[in-house]
C-alpha cells in the first residue's frame, strides 16, 4: 500500500465526509490509517471511480469546497 502523506487536518475533513455519508465508523482522528483506507475505497467502488485507497486531486478538491 502507499503511504498517505497528508495534513492532520486535511485527513480529519476527509473522514468527517466519509462519516457523514456512512462510510466511516470511527471518530476522525487525522490519521489516514486502514479503516480510511477502506472507507475511501469503499466510496470509489460506489460511485464507480478507479479503487486506489488513496484520495485523488479531483475527490479533494470537490470535498473542500
Amino acid at each position: 500500500m502507499k503511504q498517505v502523506n497528508l495534513q492532520d487536518q486535511t485527513v480529519i475533513n476527509i473522514q468527517d465526509k466519509l462519516r457523514n455519508m456512512n462510510y466511516l465508523n470511527s471518530v476522525s482522528t487525522g490519521h489516514y490509517g486502514p479503516m480510511t483506507t477502506e472507507a475511501v475505497r469503499q466510496f470509489q467502488a460506489d460511485f464507480g471511480l478507479r479503487q486506489m485507497a488513496l484520495q485523488d486531486r479531483l475527490l479533494l478538491t470537490n470535498w473542500m469546497k
